[in-house]
C-alpha cells in the first residue's frame, strides 16, 4: 500500500499537485488563525478594558506557544502521522479560536490564544 501510495504523489501527478495546494491552504489556514487577532488589536483593547501592550498579548501568547510546541508536536506527527497529526492541531486550533471569540475576560482571552498556539 505504501507504493502506490508514494506513486500518487511523483512529482507532475495530479496527485502530488492536489497534495501541494493542500500544504498550502493549511499553512494559510495555520498562519491565519496565528495573527487572527492583531487587525482587531484596538478592538480587543477597548472591549477588555486594557491598552495596547496588554491587547498584543493575544498575538504574542499564540506565537509563543506555537514555539514551544514545534518539536514536541513533530514528534508527535511521526508517531501518529503527518496528516492525523495536521487534521487534529488545524481542528482543534479552529476549535480554540471559536471559544475565544466569545471570552469573557481579557485573562481567559489569553489562556485560548495561548492554546491555540
Amino acid at each position: 500500500m505504501g507504493r502506490v501510495s508514494a506513486d500518487l504523489h511523483l512529482p507532475g501527478t495530479p496527485g502530488f499537485r492536489r497534495l501541494n495546494l493542500a500544504m498550502v491552504l493549511a499553512g494559510l489556514a495555520a498562519f491565519g488563525i496565528l495573527y487572527a487577532t492583531q487587525p482587531v488589536l484596538p478592538l480587543i483593547g477597548a472591549t477588555y478594558g486594557v491598552g495596547p501592550s496588554r491587547a498584543s498579548l493575544t498575538v504574542s501568547a499564540t506565537t509563543g506557544a506555537l514555539a514551544l510546541a514545534v518539536l514536541p508536536m513533530a514528534a508527535l506527527a511521526v508517531r501518529i502521522g503527518r496528516v492525523r497529526a495536521m487534521r487534529g492541531g488545524l481542528l482543534l486550533a479552529v476549535l480554540l479560536t471559536a471559544l475565544a471569540a466569545v471570552a469573557p475576560t481579557f485573562p481567559v482571552l489569553v489562556v485560548l490564544r495561548a492554546a491555540t498556539g
